[in-house]
């Protein structure tokens, strides 16, 4: 548990005030856009290509005037470039701390034209389409020349309120590995926001990572070796402003979705037999909450 605990103080100590996290932010900015541009595309980007596509499908989405909303958009945009190097659709970015890196932003946008070559399912009127897109990105210096080139609309919002945007506006929101670092005491409001936001029949997709994100700097610790703490133990030592996970496990998610009123469509969830002391405050935890650490959930806003 040495790396856990490690990455646990290293979060704690950026997080100690707004000049350590501005710092963080800045300094790991620089970093990340130096090491991107440099490096090919991770395996899990090339798994998220097929992930949208085929939900977009399956769902019919993609219609004339569809407006989409990405929450927490991070450096890269991934899953919006995806779907706009495929469809010519009206996107808006949803964000709380400007994560950008416009040149590893680039360096993938050139890497997706050459993995959605390869796919069969992507026509060649497609790909005719993509290919002086992608050149047209590698030759802007702005992000405001990039949203201009796109058609995308860019809004940082620190509280991550989601009431500037008007009710029934989008067609689909959706998110990935973002909703778990909502602050749990504003998850509920935050959904419901979600629902009002959806136009009638609209959709919902998020994957949501609910395992303990420190163990990814410590392969030998369980992926829920948080419910080992109790509350005041995890909020203490563990719990920062920078990489905030909120715990919340799946029974309550799929609670909250319930009481917004959005309807389930599809869940696809991963379980993993996890091997782990649990603190007493967490015995009421069913197998499947114990187990379950990665949701995917589709839900779908009523006609009314």
């Amino acid at each position: 548990m040495l790396r856990y605990l490690a990455a646990a103080s290293f979060y704690k100590l950026f997080s100690l005030n707004p000049l350590t996290r501005k710092i963080y932010q800045f300094s790991g900015n620089i970093i990340g856009n130096f090491y991107r541009k440099k490096g090919s595309l991770p395996q899990s980007y090339l798994q998220r290509v097929y992930w949208i596509k085929d939900l977009l499908d399956r769902y019919h989405l993609i219609r004339e005037n569809t407006k989409l909303l990405e929450l927490g958009t991070g450096w890269a945009h991934w899953e919006s470039l995806v779907i706009r190097a495929l469809y010519d659709i009206e996107v808006t970015l949803f964000d709380v701390t400007d994560k950008r890196q416009l040149g590893a932003f680039k360096k993938f946008a050139f890497n997706l034209f050459r993995v959605l070559h390869q796919m069969e399912y992507v026509t060649k009127e497609q790909l005719q389409k993509i290919a002086p897109m992608i050149e047209e990105i590698q030759k802007v210096s702005t992000f405001s020349q990039l949203y201009k080139l796109l058609n995308w609309s860019y809004v940082l919002e620190k509280s991550g309120s989601l009431r500037q945007f008007p009710d029934n506006a989008f067609d689909l929101v959706y998110s990935y590995n973002v909703l778990e670092h909502v602050y749990q005491s504003l998850l509920p409001e935050y959904i419901c926001q979600i629902r009002r936001v959806l136009k009638p029949g609209g959709y919902s997709f998020h994957k949501i990572d609910i395992s303990d994100h420190f163990t990814n700097y410590d392969p030998k610790a369980s992926e829920k070796a948080y419910l080992r703490f109790s509350n005041k133990v995890w909020k203490t030592f563990f719990e920062n402003d920078i990489l905030y996970i909120n715990r919340i496990q799946r029974s309550t998610w799929l609670q909250y979705f319930e009481q917004s009123g959005l309807k389930l469509i599809e869940e696809n969830s991963r379980y993993f037999d996890i091997q782990t002391s649990i603190h007493n405050q967490h015995k009421d935890l069913n197998d499947d909450d114990i187990n379950c650490v990665t949701l995917y959930l589709i839900h779908q806003k009523k006609h009314e």
